[in-house]
């Protein structure tokens, strides 16, 4: 069923933006400090 289909690839799609937004969050803040020590040691 088309329906069905697309409700599970939209899931699955935001399982994805999850995992992508946690991703992105990690690497933010890892950059973050990194440019705060940066700051730091000037």
């Amino acid at each position: 069923d088309m329906v069905i289909d697309g409700v599970g690839k939209f899931i699955d799609f935001r399982k994805y933006l999850g995992m992508a937004a946690e991703k992105g969050a990690k690497e933010a803040s890892k950059h973050a400090e990194q440019t705060l020590s940066d700051i730091l040691r000037e």
